[in-house]
């Protein structure tokens, strides 16, 4: 307990110090935090696996076109093997060959074979891709803008033709953009939810906001970090929803316990720097533990040799210990700085109910503690009650009986 207090005065007397070194952990993360899915696997391709092998020989000893691909299917379109849906055909080549990003092109117009024709003379096209040092989102993204142009175009002479990209990267592309932002949408949803619920219990909006700061903090500098862990490991998309999930549990969680102890204390009329030593000390404490107690889970799933619950290890991981850092490194130092203005914006109807049935359960544990002793009676006191207004009745009936007994 000496070591931890010790610590915590540390944290909260060289507070500027944490706040310089976070603000630089945020600025270097923050902006890998926001196109972090793109460097996350789907599923679809493992790294170092007989397929992806496959593709990096057909790309460098074979030199094929097609050795990353997409597949846009034409649907709508009358007849693609007579010369109006010919012509069509031609103008959506011509314009997917124009595109930088495309390696070459096969369809219909280079192989004249009922394989490309579809049931309701729908057909498609196979576009190889070249290599990009931006990904092959980036490549897609351009794609399909350039056929959604196109296609106000193709409209005018077939009112009912699509153009739909799939295929293997088209996919992995729909699904990181799709957790993404389900993700997001998540967040948007349970964070007023969250907010409102803190803002009852603490009676004030300030106490209530801070334990979703650091939630919130902690899923940036997470995502960050994971972006940088992706370079060098493969990782599942899974590993989006689980740190989203994890930091804003965990970093309100660890924060709810702070806060509660700093109002505590500065309720014992304690300074703004002791009572943040004193929450650092016992609930850090706490913080620490219960950290560690879920750091040991996520790890011990990493002998699972499957990419995504190794990718859910990694991730739990990361989160936890950026959550336990946050709250111990970051938190006390801010509630140190707030002091008194941690009350602000506080419900005063709500404060005052909240007082009252704490002052009354307060008396009841203490009659409970002492029965007989004034207040509501308890224990042994409702026993004996009875038996007092029995004699309370008999002295009204007979005046000398108590205050004779008195005298003597």
């Amino acid at each position: 307990m000496r070591l931890a207090g010790t610590a915590a005065a540390a944290v909260v007397m060289h507070r500027r110090v944490a706040f310089a070194a976070w603000a630089l952990v945020v600025a270097a993360l923050l902006p890998l935090s926001v196109g972090v899915e793109k460097w996350l696997e789907t599923g679809s391709r493992v790294a170092g696996s007989e397929s992806d092998r496959v593709a990096m020989l057909m790309a460098t000893r074979f030199s094929s076109p097609y050795a990353r691909y997409a597949v846009l299917v034409v649907n709508g379109l009358a007849a693609p093997a007579d010369s109006a849906g010919r012509t069509a055909l031609h103008r959506i080549v011509t314009a997917l060959d124009s595109n930088p990003a495309v390696a070459r092109t096969f369809s219909l117009l280079d192989l004249s074979d009922s394989l490309f024709v579809g049931r309701d003379s729908g057909t498609f096209i196979i576009v190889g891709l070249r290599p990009r040092d931006d990904g092959f989102d980036a490549a897609l993204a351009s794609l399909r803008g350039a056929t959604s142009s196109l296609l106000a175009e193709l409209r005018v002479a077939h009112r009912d033709i699509e153009l739909l990209w799939t295929g293997e990267h088209a996919l992995t592309s729909d699904l990181r953009r799709v957790s993404a932002d389900d993700a997001s949408r998540a967040e948007r949803r349970v964070l007023p939810l969250t907010l409102l619920v803190l803002v009852i219990a603490f009676g004030a909006v300030t106490a209530a906001v801070l334990p979703i700061g650091l939630g919130a903090l902690a899923i940036a500098v997470t995502l960050g970090l994971l972006a940088l862990v992706a370079r060098a490991l493969t990782t599942s998309i899974l590993v989006l929803n689980v740190a989203t999930m994890l930091g804003l549990g965990l970093g309100i969680d660890y924060a709810l316990l702070l806060v509660s102890r700093f109002r505590e204390a500065r309720g014992r009329g304690l300074s703004a720097e002791d009572a943040a030593i004193e929450s650092a000390t016992h609930a850090g404490g706490s913080v620490v533990l219960s950290g560690a107690a879920v750091l040991v889970g996520f790890l011990a799933l990493l002998a699972v040799p499957l990419t995504d619950i190794r990718s859910i290890a990694v991730g739990g991981a990361v989160v936890t210990v950026v959550s336990v850092l946050l709250a111990t490194t970051l938190m006390p130092g801010v509630l140190a700085s707030l002091g008194g203005r941690i009350e602000w914006g506080r419900l005063r109807g709500l404060l005052l109910l909240c007082h009252s049935e704490r002052s009354r359960e307060a008396a009841e544990s203490r009659n409970r503690s002492r029965p007989g002793r004034g207040g509501p009676l308890s224990g042994g006191a409702r026993f004996l009650a009875p038996l007092g207004m029995t004699s309370i009745r008999r002295s009204a009936r007979n005046d000398a009986v108590v205050p004779s007994r008195r005298r003597r």
